[in-house]
């Protein structure tokens, strides 16, 4: 009975309002850890370099990363694995610390932070099956090692040559890719329409924003053109243009007549004495 009531006051001491408030202050203070971690792992990344120590790379060269040793064996282990798709760790890490400090979506997190763990892999297979550029130096593919063999397990499994099967493989990937990140980033119906809206709207200012640069541009081009051609017929019209009378040249003197005129033939027989 003493335990029954001790337990009984216990709970009267904690009302239900604040257990709703600690329970909210905890997942904020989750939500802000989680912010945080995403941002030192968004650095490790930031400053990786392959000459860097790393579980992969034994050297005694001083670490270049921003978080030290630490920070190069983590990103060094990070790249290794899943190559350019590791920078999508720290976003969906800060995207679900947002969440919980807002209290948007919190109760979706426990059933879409393995499919966000999913698209992270697909992720991964459809750098794979890109060709890395001239800067690349790792052994590995854009995916890393586990985009790399996710990647040749999906050829495997197409009834197709492989030099084929990588063609319909990125194009099946593409949108698997963005669909399951939506799904993993904890997004609903609702977001999913409201970024739906925003992106064609930022689509239709982006076209209605070129199609004015173009006339604009149509303008100035024409308006150009005409002073073009404009300065092209001054000289002419000024080689057209009778010259101007010099001063004390009377007004129907030869020097006022149009240049290329003929001048008047006067017979010098008729006029001479006979």
């Amino acid at each position: 009975m003493t335990l029954a009531a001790q337990q009984a006051s216990g709970n009267r001491l904690v009302s239900e309002g604040m257990r709703r408030a600690l329970r909210r202050r905890g997942v904020e203070a989750l939500g802000l850890a989680l912010i945080g971690l995403g941002g030192a792992m968004a650095a490790m990344l930031a400053s990786y370099s392959p000459a860097d120590p790393s579980p992969f790379n034994a050297t005694g060269n001083p670490p270049a990363n921003m978080l030290g040793l630490v920070g190069a064996h983590v990103a060094g282990a990070l790249v290794f694995a899943l190559g350019w798709a590791a920078a999508a760790l720290p976003a969906g890490l800060t995207a679900w610390g947002v969440r919980l400090v807002l209290h948007r979506g919190e109760e979706r997190a426990l059933t879409r932070v393995p499919v966000l763990i999913v698209a992270i892999l697909a992720l991964a297979a459809f750098l794979s099956a890109h060709v890395p550029g001239s800067g690349w130096q790792e052994r590995f593919g854009l995916g890393g090692m586990v985009g790399d063999g996710l990647l040749a397990a999906v050829l495997r499994a197409l009834p197709m040559p492989p030099v084929e099967g990588l063609d319909i493989a990125t194009l099946a990937l593409a949108p698997a890719v963005l669909a399951l990140s939506g799904l993993g980033l904890g997004m609903s119906g609702a977001e999913a329409r409201g970024l739906a809206r925003f992106c064609a709207t930022g689509l239709r200012t982006a076209l209605a924003a070129l199609v004015w640069l173009l006339r604009a541009l149509a303008r100035g081009g024409i308006a150009a053109l005409r002073l073009g051609g404009q300065a092209a017929l001054a000289p002419r019209r000024a080689s057209d243009a009778p010259p101007a009378a010099r001063p004390g040249t009377p007004a129907g003197s030869p020097a006022r007549r149009r240049r290329g005129a003929a001048l008047p033939v006067t017979d010098e027989g008729a006029d001479a004495p006979a």
